[in-house]
């Protein structure tokens, strides 16, 4: 469960302007887990001063449990609750450029993180920023060359004993896999029929992942038979893709490709509204099992298949699939179909 959820009710793609406003209407304390950044156009931090406390913070709370920020917060000196925040929003008068900004994260925090979401929310008079950290388990994370952490409310530089056991914590290499999808022109009165890419990535720039390897689910279609002689090569078995032994040694900003296609019988399109779902798994010798998951809403015309919208949710541990309400044991009954 995310941050958001625990603090506002709210995923954070659910959450609107208003429901950061509302929160402020009586007094709120931070805390370890949420922090409060207020925007005051006067004073002599620059913008990207500004900008650099944020990324700073955002890489205490990896090295930590994680938590929530809040930019655009009231201004503490007219709170008049002491250490609690509330009333007026301060929100930042323009878009500062989600994507823009999130490069500044990656090229600011080593490693590069992930599992930072970025919400901006639009108002009257501005927007506000909201960011829902999850503890990174690729921790120690530096901000310019320094450590830092989330100690009593505060962001501080993290000592040196807190970052040795961080170090001493079992870590393995940070796996992303895609899949990137394209329509090829049929031949004649043959089905519609699907290219699909397979990216694999190992984002660990000083750990190495070994014995790379993954299995591509597709409903509906069939990926044509073929007979193999090597754990090394594809297996394709109607629906369902596997490779035991994709990559030997997968290095960093050396990504796995490789190029699929799938056929789309008409009679199973029409059995699913021409929609289509895809499931990569993908893991390695250290690394554990994710999936990145996909619907894909098409139109057929003229034996032609395209891509109206496109859902995905990727790069998950299997342990964040499914209800994350459900305890270990209560989720081992549900695959038991048990009560």
């Amino acid at each position: 469960m995310s941050y958001s959820s625990a603090f506002f009710g709210k995923e954070p793609n659910k959450l609107v302007y208003d429901d950061i406003a509302n929160y402020f209407q009586t007094p709120q304390p931070e805390s370890d887990k949420i922090e409060f950044k207020a925007y005051v156009s006067l004073g002599k931090n620059s913008p990207t001063e500004r900008e650099d406390g944020i990324i700073r913070t955002l890489c205490a709370m990896l090295n930590s449990s994680g938590g929530i920020i809040i930019w655009g917060a009231p201004s503490q000196s007219e709170s008049g609750a002491g250490d609690k925040f509330f009333g007026d929003l301060t929100p930042l008068p323009e878009s500062i450029g989600k994507d823009r900004f999130q490069n500044r994260i990656s090229d600011l925090i080593t490693p590069t993180p992930h599992r930072i979401q970025m919400i901006e929310l639009q108002g009257p008079t501005g927007y506000v920023y909201l960011f829902d950290v999850e503890q990174s388990p690729y921790s120690p994370h530096q901000y310019r060359n320094t450590y830092f952490m989330r100690i009593d409310g505060q962001t501080r530089a993290a000592p040196h004993h807190y970052i040795e056991a961080l170090f001493r914590r079992v870590t393995y290499p940070n796996l992303e896999g895609y899949l990137k999808f394209d329509t090829r022109q049929p031949y004649g009165d043959s089905d519609p029929m699907l290219e699909i890419t397979i990216m694999i990535f190992n984002l660990s720039k000083l750990q190495n992942e070994y014995d790379l390897g993954f299995r591509l689910i597709a409903d509906p279609g069939m990926f044509p038979d073929r007979e193999v002689s090597s754990a090394t090569e594809l297996i394709l078995n109607g629906g369902g893709l596997r490779c035991s032994l994709a990559r030997e040694i997968l290095y960093y900003n050396e990504p796995f490709v490789r190029t699929v296609f799938l056929h789309l019988p008409y009679s199973q399109m029409r059995g699913s509204g021409n929609a289509i779902r895809f499931q990569l798994y993908f893991a390695g010798k250290q690394s554990p099992l994710k999936v990145s998951s996909y619907r894909l809403s098409t139109d057929i015309i003229n034996n032609n298949i395209y891509i109206r919208n496109e859902h995905r949710e990727e790069n998950l541990l299997i342990s964040e699939q499914g209800d994350q309400n459900l305890s270990e044991i209560q989720r081992v009954n549900v695959l038991l179909g048990r009560q």
